[in-house]
């Protein structure tokens, strides 16, 4: 799900929020945890590899705390041509408990 269907979604149940609840669920609450995921922005990146032929599932490479870093990486094992990389964004989850 991207960035725009979790917005999409909020928008959507916006105005059942003016109930205090739907089936028990809080949907004001819902509404706005919905906005904060969407709002994220990551807190590392992580670089993924695998075989090229994907004959394997992505394997964690390593995590870093900036997209460049991890982006250089990820240029120093992908010229083989037998392995692919990714880098893919970390998010926190905006939860209290």
């Amino acid at each position: 799900m991207k960035r725009t269907d979790l917005i999409a979604l909020a928008e959507r149940l916006e105005p059942m929020a003016a109930a205090p609840c739907f089936d028990g669920l809080d949907m004001a609450a819902m509404d706005a945890f919905l906005r904060q995921i969407a709002q994220a922005h990551p807190v590392a990146w992580r670089v993924e590899c695998r075989w090229a032929d994907g004959s394997s599932d992505w394997r964690k490479y390593a995590d870093y705390g900036t997209e460049k870093s991890a982006r250089s990486s990820q240029q120093r094992f992908a010229n083989p041509g037998d392995i692919e990389s990714r880098v893919v964004p970390l998010y926190t989850l905006p939860l209290e408990d």
